[in-house]
């Protein structure tokens, strides 16, 4: 934007709200939620450490988009999504999407697998599973399509201490992983394929865990009933949601009900998250 001299000027004050946004209205209307709902149910999906900040507006639009594009249905949890190990976003979709995403395919009639031998876990630490797992994609139009060989030590994630998916269900992994990964193929689609437990999470912080369950305490804990309020004049003190800020957070966002401070709450009582900043 430039003013009257021509010269570059930034304009900040906001340009919309979350829940206004075109995306926001049609996924609403497409099951019959009001725009404030989606964006709800929008945050419900990133898992984000306790304590840390909730989603911002950039992942719930990156989640959104997502789902608009694969057409997923947000309360069936066909996409998870979090901040790794990294604090990045994270997304991954949930089986039932791969096998609706096969049975969508005009020609697709079926998947069928070739097991190579069983073998110890890497780590000695799971249970024993298939060396590799090939899967093959039968196709009314393209034929049988063979995929590359799936191998245990290339996708096998190591736990520390305590045993993880990958320890417990290890066949089970090695049964679906290759068939998500077919899918991808045959499909054309650019997600990822791993779950939530094979990636790197962040370590606990016991003093954010501390402050996250204060904020729900705070909240009311009424997620069940939409219509239910808090009565308790004085809620417990937790800290502002955004951020880096140290003030605390008295005061629940209308469209994510967060708590957050004075700062960040705009005459809408909505917070810098649910707004969109220009």
């Amino acid at each position: 934007m430039t003013n009257e001299k021509n010269e570059l000027t930034v304009d900040e004050s906001p340009s919309g709200h979350l829940h206004e946004t075109p995306m926001v209205i049609e996924l609403g209307e497409d099951f019959g939620l009001e725009p404030k709902q989606i964006v709800k149910v929008l945050r419900s999906i990133v898992k984000v450490p306790r304590g840390a900040p909730p989603a911002t507006a950039a992942e719930l639009i990156i989640v959104l988009s997502v789902m608009r594009q694969y057409k997923m249905n947000p309360m069936m949890k066909q996409l998870h999504a979090w901040r790794d190990g990294q604090g990045e976003l994270a997304l991954m979709p949930g089986y039932d999407f791969w096998t609706q995403k096969a049975l969508e395919q005009p020609g697709y009639k079926g998947a069928s697998y070739r097991f190579g031998p069983e073998v110890p876990s890497p780590d000695g630490k799971g249970q024993t599973a298939w060396e590799w797992v090939e899967v093959t994609i039968h196709d009314h139009h393209r034929g049988d399509i063979v995929m590359f060989p799936v191998y245990l030590k290339e996708w096998y994630k190591k736990q520390g201490n305590y045993p993880g998916p990958w320890q417990k269900q290890t066949k089970h992994k090695m049964h679906v992983l290759p068939f998500r990964l077919a899918i991808r193929e045959y499909a054309g689609i650019g997600l990822d394929v791993r779950d939530p437990g094979d990636f790197d999470q962040a370590p606990a912080d016991p003093a954010a865990a501390t402050a996250g369950k204060l904020a729900d305490m705070a909240a009311g804990a009424v997620y069940e009933d939409a219509e239910a309020t808090v009565e308790d004049a004085e809620p417990p003190e937790v800290p502002c949601g955004a951020g880096g800020c140290g003030k605390a957070g008295l005061s629940a966002c209308g469209v994510c009900n967060a708590y957050f401070c004075e700062d960040h709450l705009n005459d809408s009582n909505e917070c810098a998250v649910c707004t969109l900043d220009s």
